[in-house]
């Protein structure tokens, strides 16, 4: 059975932006600066542990995915050997569409890992340019409060843009997941289908046989013919709708054959006087 992909969540900024607003950074006093560095080492080991996470996601998806596929091909070597082309390839089929999706799941943790890395970088970065524009500030070096002014927006800038690309990829990504999920939701609607044509011929089968032992019991059983004759009329009308695709009911459990009448017993003989 196809495992429907969920949709992916999209994402928040990258990083803070509080640093990159614009003029002169106020300076922190050393309370806040070991805040600061204990705030960033707590993320870190949080972005750390998700990333083992990760890894630990995308191994399962390929355990679960060569079992899948091994088993899915097994099945279409078997049909193919029994001569059912079509449904091998319909089985060979399904294993394409699932290794698909496997290969976008992967490709979504990857992109998250990504992400998280990025972000990891420009926090850094941002803490860099931070402290450079403090220390400028504290000297009262204003060439190099404007240089390091002048680095944060720049700084600003690129993290603009490595989110408005992460973003993109994202979005492109999200595009190959709605089509594969339409793939797996035809491939389903096919596979009922299929189920569904095999119950018809095999529900006409039964029909046909139901009239075929009907014939034979009326040729035993002339007394009964006309109420046999009825019930082969309404079988043949339900297997015509049948075959003409439409929905009869059912027939009823195969009718018991009527038995022939027994011939009258010859009179008995007078004896004579």
């Amino acid at each position: 059975m196809m495992h429907a992909m969920a949709p992916m969540a999209p994402l928040g900024p990258i990083s803070p932006r509080a640093a990159l607003a614009g003029g002169p950074a106020t300076p922190r006093s050393p309370e806040q600066r070991a805040l600061d560095e204990e705030r960033r080492s707590i993320e870190d080991q949080q972005r750390q542990l998700r990333q083992k996470e990760i890894a630990l996601q995308k191994k399962q998806l390929d355990l679960e995915a060569q079992a899948e596929q091994s088993e899915l091909k097994a099945d279409a070597d078997r049909l193919r050997a029994d001569g059912k082309a079509e449904e091998a390839a319909r089985v060979e089929k399904k294993a394409q569409v699932g290794a698909r999706r496997t290969e976008l799941q992967k490709r979504e943790l990857e992109l998250e890992a990504e992400g998280a890395a990025l972000e990891a970088k420009l926090e850094a970065e941002t803490q860099a340019h931070q402290d450079r524009l403090e220390a400028a500030e504290k000297d009262g070096e204003q060439k190099a409060m404007e240089d390091a002014q002048r680095e944060m927006e720049r700084a600003e800038a690129a993290q603009e843009q490595a989110q408005q690309e992460l973003e993109k990829k994202q979005e492109a990504l999200q595009r190959e997941m709605e089509e594969a999920e339409k793939q797996e939701q035809a491939l389903e609607a096919e596979e009922q289908v299929d189920a569904m044509r095999g119950t018809t011929e095999e529900l006409a089968q039964s029909i046909g046989e139901q009239i075929d032992s009907l014939k034979e019991a009326r040729e035993q059983a002339p007394a009964h013919r006309a109420e046999i004759d009825r019930e082969i009329q309404r079988l043949k009308a339900a297997l015509d709708a049948l075959n003409a695709g439409g929905t009869p009911k059912a027939p009823a459990a195969k009718a018991p054959r009527p038995q022939a009448p027994k011939p009258p017993a010859p009179p008995a003989k007078t004896p004579r006087p």
